[in-house]
């Protein structure tokens, strides 16, 4: 079986014993999932499960090959086909010591999110297949169904896999066949077959018009991590380019790059820069890279107080101090791209997150909700392209065709109430 087509589950290895014994393989009968992660297991656990045709991953001796752990800026640099992308967060909204919802710089809850390293791990290791890794809190009481399913999106919107994995509660009471557990399970394996069903026509392209140029390497690494987390928060997708490999297809369809590296770019990724420029983007410079500025005529400051200057018929922005604040940088990119250059708009979002991806002629968006609760108020998305229909999707079989507005030379629809997740297939442009 190809890398690319394991659908992982983290075995559990208790409460108690059941969980170790070959029987237990049954809970997967007529689950998508082809493959598990063991810490231990006996030999016997291990032919019964790859007579069912699994393929098993561990550390222990008669297992195949384990799956290399990386974080998501290192993973380019990891060996072998399938790499656990670590230093995940559980997917929710950051809940305080007093036992309320954390506020990020808006007012708005803060939300644990994993979509950047999705992301970012992709970009870093093309081609491989990518697991996030992202364990439940046994200490913050029984999950919830749909935090489960929220779990899943929360990777596979992105385009990888969550290694699913079971909080003590749950796998306890599975085997036994409690009801809140068998809810659980059932809610966690109808999102997997959802996305599995979905990947070849969901997954597609960024649909964005910011990029982030940077190595994420070294002294960049935690800025240029944080902005990337911080841009998808403010319903700005962008677009990660490698220093490396810039040129004209990875920049066709931005208007606005960011270059979050302290040296300044040079040779073959100035060169593509200078003709992102001349074709009328907007490049955004670091203090350290501000000499490139000079000899270009000064188009004053803009009201973010970066230094401007033309380029053809682009726009240099050299920042008016080191970057320290990557919530302050996020807001900067977006008031230098505009609004006017949004792709997606969330209204009434709260905590909830868009991520919009160009598949074929059509455009998919995904929103994560991650109170895992419907929203009290109604939700609006927009997309900047003009459609004649809209489909939204759940997670638990809700299919329904949307209304279309045409707005603002995109389209916007009304969303019906969703606990964790919900998708919109745009199709046929206008």
């Amino acid at each position: 079986m190809k890398p690319s087509d394991l659908i992982p589950l983290r075995w559990p290895a208790g409460p108690g014993e059941e969980w170790k014994k070959p029987e237990s393989l049954g809970i997967l009968d007529g689950t998508p999932f082809n493959c598990l992660v063991l810490e231990s297991a006996s030999s016997g656990m291990v032919e019964a499960a790859r007579k069912r045709g699994l393929t098993v991953f561990g550390s222990a001796r008669g297992l195949d090959a384990g799956v290399t752990e990386s974080t998501a800026s290192q993973a380019g640099k990891a060996t072998g086909d399938v790499i656990a992308v670590t230093g995940c967060d559980w997917p929710s909204v950051r809940v305080g010591r007093s036992g309320n919802a954390e506020s990020g710089p808006t007012g708005y809850p803060w939300v644990n999110a994993n979509g950047w390293i999705s992301l970012l791990a992709s970009a870093q290791a093309p081609g491989k297949t990518i697991w996030t890794t992202a364990q439940p809190k046994d200490d913050s009481g029984p999950v919830r169904p749909e935090m489960y399913a929220l779990a899943v999106a929360d990777s596979a919107a992105y385009g990888t896999r969550w290694l699913a994995t079971l909080d003590s509660r749950t796998s306890a009471g599975l085997l036994k066949g409690e009801g809140p557990a068998k809810e659980a399970w059932t809610a966690l394996v109808q999102a997997v077959r959802f996305f599995e069903e979905r990947r070849p026509r969901s997954i597609g392209q960024t649909f964005a018009r910011l990029g982030i140029l940077s190595d994420f390497a070294g002294l960049n690494e935690a800025l240029a991590k944080e902005f990337l987390n911080l841009t998808l928060r403010r319903q700005l997708p962008s677009r990660i380019l490698d220093p490396g490999s810039v040129n004209k297809e990875t920049l066709d369809g931005l208007k606005l790059v960011v270059v979050i590296d302290r040296k300044a770019p040079s040779g073959p990724v100035l060169k593509e820069l200078e003709a992102f420029l001349a074709s009328g983007g907007t490049v955004v410079l670091p203090v350290s890279a501000g000499h490139l500025a000079e000899g270009r005529s000064s188009a004053g400051k803009h009201n973010t107080g970066y230094s401007l200057f033309t380029s053809g018929s682009g726009m240099m922005a050299v920042a008016p101090k080191p970057w320290t604040n990557p919530y302050a940088l996020a807001t900067d990119a977006h008031r230098l791209l505009s609004h006017s250059n949004d792709v997606v708009r969330l209204w009434n979002a709260g905590s909830s997150i868009s991520y919009p991806q160009q598949v074929g002629a059509g455009t998919f968006a995904h929103v994560l909700n991650y109170t895992g609760r419907p929203v009290g108020h109604p939700m609006s998305l927009w997309v900047a392209m003009p459609f004649r229909q809209a489909r939204f999707f759940d997670l638990f079989g809700r299919s329904e065709a949307l209304e279309v507005i045409s707005r603002t030379d995109g389209t916007e629809v009304s969303l019906p109430p969703f606990t964790s997740y919900a998708a919109v297939e745009f199709r046929e442009k206008s």
